[in-house]
């Protein structure tokens, strides 16, 4: 995965449910990259970034080895996040 998005929540940014069906995440790119794309937006410096982004996002989605990756490092985040917010009420 590339290091510009490992630490971004893909789903999110899509705005998609983690559990969302793989037509549901074409979808919600279309309608992201339709709203993005360099053409409708001219005036926007990071828009093709943004659409680039965004197709990315799409592959390491449906992208079967890439989507064991994202879903392993997303419940890696969070238990360290779960992990740490025990050690918060102890305290």
């Amino acid at each position: 995965m590339d290091s510009d998005l490992r630490d971004l929540d893909l789903c999110g940014m899509l705005g998609i449910k983690q559990s969302a069906t793989e037509k549901v995440m074409k979808t919600a790119y279309r309608k992201k990259a339709l709203r993005w794309h360099p053409n409708k937006n001219p005036d926007n410096p990071n828009a093709a970034q943004l659409f680039l982004r965004l197709s990315k996002i799409l592959t390491i989605l449906t992208d079967t080895a890439a989507r064991l990756d994202y879903d392993k490092s997303v419940n890696l985040l969070q238990n360290c996040s779960k992990k740490d917010s025990i050690r918060v009420k102890r305290n």
